[in-house]
């Protein structure tokens, strides 16, 4: 029979280890999410650059330029953003962190039984 914890595992380390995969998920689908919206953006730039070869009378008011300087920034700051939040290796972190608590767990569970 292996031995409980009660308190400390019921309130303390199931807590903290579900959260900690939690936020590791949620980390990876914020990357995700601003992956796809660079894309689009991409994509949206690629567009507004080629747009005026099949519809120059498009071209000749000048909105074309300015939506592709937007787009750039937007790819730029996006890109910045991801590179400084570096929310993989934050969730791996986050997932190994969780994986030592279940080691722990049973590293005490395992004293207790001695």
């Amino acid at each position: 029979m292996i031995p409980s914890l009660g308190y400390l595992e019921e309130e303390l380390l199931y807590p903290t280890r579900s959260a900690r995969f939690e936020s590791a998920r949620r980390m990876r689908l914020t990357h995700q999410c601003a992956l796809w919206g660079q894309g689009i953006s991409a994509i949206a730039m690629i567009a507004w650059s080629v747009a005026p070869l099949f519809y120059p009378r498009v071209a000749q008011g000048g909105h074309l330029s300015f939506f592709n300087i937007i787009a750039s920034v937007y790819i730029l700051a996006l890109a910045m953003h991801q590179q400084a939040a570096n929310y993989v290796d934050r969730a791996r972190s986050l997932e190994a962190s969780a994986r030592r608590i279940d080691s722990l767990r049973r590293l005490v569970q395992a004293s207790i039984l001695e």
